[in-house]
């Protein structure tokens, strides 16, 4: 009867050091998360630091974690990445009316976010700095027509 009793506290001592070091491994994890403003950034470096420090079993904690995508799921990713480009190329129509109404420094944000968008889209970079040499939201009006008519 004693060795089935050592056994089950060693099973249990197993199974909480599991979890310690599962719930350690998921906090250093939330500290390399970029997106979150709340936590400190550090570098790729740390992260690939981390996941050699904890090995297969932090891929194994984060698979049990992450749940399977449902259908509906997948088809909303899918429809995203098969829209990317007439979705590039509405948020491009969008910055050009706000280049219409802006000045200023806004004028020279709504340019840095133009330039994103037409690289979005693959536009040659001769293209793009022509572009802003001209300052003139007609040409891109035009351009985002000619994208139109090209699109398939």
């Amino acid at each position: 009867m004693g060795s089935e009793e050592n056994s089950a506290d060693s099973m249990k001592a197993s199974i909480e050091r599991q979890h310690r070091l599962t719930v350690h491994a998921l906090v250093e994890l939330g500290k390399f998360c970029t997106g979150c403003p709340n936590r400190p950034r550090r570098s790729h470096v740390s992260a690939v630091g981390l996941l050699r420090k904890y090995g297969s079993r932090l891929k194994l904690i984060t698979k049990r974690i992450m749940a399977k995508r449902s259908s509906y799921q997948q088809s909303i990713i899918r429809n995203y990445y098969q829209n990317k480009d007439s979705l590039a190329l509405q948020k491009l129509q969008e910055h050009i009316t706000e280049l219409y109404l802006s000045e200023g420094k806004a004028r020279a944000q709504r340019w840095k976010h133009i330039v994103a968008a037409l690289e979005k889209l693959e536009i040659p970079a001769s293209r793009i700095e022509h572009f802003k040499k001209q300052d003139d939201p007609a040409l891109l009006a035009k351009l985002v027509e000619e994208l139109m008519n090209k699109k398939p």
